[in-house]
């Protein structure tokens, strides 16, 4: 079963290691992180987990002014970093 449930600091040598395992077959092998996206807006940070192995980061940087990350809008948005 898969659970969605909030980011914590302890995740962030698992959450490290997903980019390695997407890409690897693929011409992004060589994008690397060795930590978390920090964002100058604030941000809902989730993990999702299964098999309590973490399968997927979530984050969302919410927009405090409008059109500064979701141009397309005349609301104000988030952009969702997968």
């Amino acid at each position: 079963m898969m659970v969605i449930r909030a980011y914590r600091e302890d995740d962030e040598k698992k959450v490290a290691c997903l980019p390695c395992t997407l890409f690897l077959d693929t011409s992004y092998h060589d994008d690397v992180m060795t930590k978390r996206v920090k964002y100058e807006n604030d941000a809902i940070c989730l993990v999702a987990s299964e098999d309590e192995k973490i399968v997927e980061l979530i984050d969302v940087e919410i927009e405090k002014k409008l059109k500064t990350l979701c141009a397309a809008s005349s609301h104000r948005g988030a952009v969702i970093g997968i």
